[in-house]
């Protein structure tokens, strides 16, 4: 027999803890969502503040909530759900801190997406700006493709601003200080890359720190590129790009093989060089090298012409504007230093 599939709330928290009922009021009213249970991650003073405006005993928002939508009455949450990290830190003030609260933002939503029968509905509203991208990008390595991601508005400011608005009361006739707001609080559904299916299962279950699994996650992507190869035969002049062939003069051809020569046997950096007056003796014998006149002098202007000419090559076959910038050689930096290379990665690229 399945179990029951819960829906849990996920908040991040400054000191305006609005945004918490805010968003539920959201999902709970608005979008008919039957949340089981609410998480918030916060500071210790964004703690403190959640417990006194949210769940204290007599004023307590939280409990009034209840009341006014009885879905929410078997929501779970306690002080016990405010969570802050071991280290504990009074505010996000440093490097440190932020790190410490990416540590906890990132085992929170690896913790509540482990069970397959929940669906996490996390919210990017409230806390520092720091937080929200962490919690973003939290939710792009453990993310499942039924849970959500969102950000809630507020209209009008007034509104917004209102230190005692927490969300729309059915008591009040849906009005506040005469104006209409029963439709004041949005919910904005943020759409995010899901790179999950491209870890394997182990990475997930490991204790890894934040960049750690974002470079394994970088890592994923550059490895599971589909571009077709680049390949090119230096003995019979031939360019493909996949099965297609690019036909090309052999001064450009020369040009082109130097360019994926360089992109395979230097650095990312280092394989983008320098054009115009800056353009290197050492690039333009390199190039003379691989077309095979020793009496032909390389002139930058010649080499910029054949770019050109390589582009459109590229673009009359594979007529992809977007997949052919990657094969072509692109020009980076400023207009008085600009860099040339080609951005297809080394495992793409093939010289036989």
């Amino acid at each position: 027999m399945h179990e029951a599939i819960r829906h849990i709330f996920l908040a991040l928290c400054g000191n305006t803890p609005q945004v918490v009922t805010e968003t539920l009021f959201a999902l709970i009213h608005l979008r008919k969502c039957p949340v089981s249970e609410i998480y918030l991650i916060t500071t210790l003073s964004g703690k403190e503040k959640a417990i006194s405006s949210l769940l204290a005993p007599a004023t307590g928002i939280f409990q009034q909530f209840c009341q006014d939508f009885p879905a929410a009455e078997q929501l779970q949450f306690t002080s016990d759900h405010i969570l802050v990290p071991d280290l504990p830190i009074q505010d996000i003030q440093s490097s440190e801190d932020n790190a410490i609260m990416a540590e906890l933002i990132f085992s929170v939503v690896k913790r509540l997406t482990h069970p397959d029968e929940t669906i996490l509905h996390a919210s990017l509203a409230g806390g520092r700006k720091s937080m929200s991208a962490y919690l973003a990008m939290a939710m792009q390595v453990y993310g499942r493709p039924q849970d959500k991601l969102y950000h809630v508005l507020v209209y009008p400011a007034t509104l917004e601003e209102d230190p005692g608005f927490y969300y729309p009361r059915p008591e009040e006739g849906w009005q506040r200080s005469g104006t209409p707001y029963w439709d004041c609080v949005n919910l904005i559904d943020i759409p995010f890359v899901r790179l999950r299916p491209l870890l394997a299962k182990d990475l997930l279950s490991v204790e890894l720190s934040h960049p750690q699994l974002l470079q394994l996650a970088q890592s994923a992507i550059d490895s599971a590129d589909n571009r077709p190869a680049l390949i090119l035969r230096n003995s019979m002049r031939t360019v493909f790009i996949g099965s297609r062939e690019i036909r090309l003069r052999p001064f450009d051809f020369s040009v082109y093989y130097f360019f994926a020569s360089i992109r395979l046997t230097r650095g990312r950096e280092e394989a983008f060089i320098p054009g115009g007056k800056h353009f290197r003796n050492e690039d333009a014998l390199a190039i003379q090298k691989i077309y095979g006149d020793s009496n032909k002098k390389i002139h930058w202007e010649e080499i910029q012409q054949a770019i050109s000419r390589i582009r459109r090559a590229i673009l009359s076959v594979i007529q992809d504007s977007s997949m052919t910038e990657f094969y072509a050689i692109s020009r980076l930096g400023v207009y008085h230093y600009k860099q040339y290379g080609i951005l297809l990665p080394p495992q793409n690229i093939l010289l036989a």
